[in-house]
């Protein structure tokens, strides 16, 4: 019998597990962060400045601000990863289990994930990414044209930078599970419902 199902099977309980964690680490992170970081400004406003240095107490204020500008969007995202991780992790165990059910549901979960890829690089690279980076240079001094020119080469960099790294880290197995489970062949791999005989007291 063919173990590509069980395959798939183990390596969506991985992915779902693991996607899981981290999504609800996102979940929980952010106020946790933003406490720390308004403890670490109160902390930084102590020490000595130099003359034209930027305040450290004021970078980490503005961060903070930006943190809770962009919460909405962070736990949006990160609910989201955690409803599509939670699913993967039901169909990997059903997939694991041969269920017929469980190729259908995968092959809707992969056409899922991969309509979120395109929102996530949006929220990363067109909102949380420039809010952070607005509130960083909001902080610093008067920079001169130069600089402000380079800063912009450094945002289209780091959009792209998410762009591909979201792709390259959340398209592929979603890609080869579609693909797979897609094959005429792939209806063989998975064994029939079978009706719950009952047996009379």
């Amino acid at each position: 019998m063919d173990k590509t199902p069980k395959i798939l099977g183990i390596v969506g309980i991985a992915l779902g597990a693991l996607t899981s964690v981290s999504s609800t680490v996102g979940l929980v992170a952010q106020p946790v962060l933003k406490r720390a970081m308004s403890a670490f400004s109160q902390w930084a406003d102590q020490l000595p400045q130099q003359p034209g240095q930027p305040r450290m107490g004021d970078l980490m204020d503005r961060t903070a601000e930006a943190l809770e500008a962009t919460r909405p969007y962070q736990l949006a995202q990160s609910g989201a990863m955690l409803a599509l991780s939670v699913a993967l992790l039901v169909i990997g165990i059903a997939m694991l289990q041969r269920r017929k059910w469980s190729r259908r549901a995968a092959m809707g979960w992969a056409v899922a994930a991969l309509a979120f890829v395109p929102v996530m690089i949006w929220i990363q690279a067109f909102v949380i990414q420039p809010m952070t980076q607005e509130a960083v240079y909001r902080s610093m001094p008067q920079v001169p044209q130069a600089q402000l020119r380079f800063q912009g080469f450094l945002r289209s960099f780091q959009a792209a930078s998410a762009a591909v790294g979201t792709v390259t880290f959340y398209a592929p197995f979603p890609v080869v599970l579609f693909a797979l489970l897609k094959r005429k062949k792939s209806m063989t791999w998975f064994e029939p419902e079978r009706d719950v005989e009952t047996v009379a007291p």
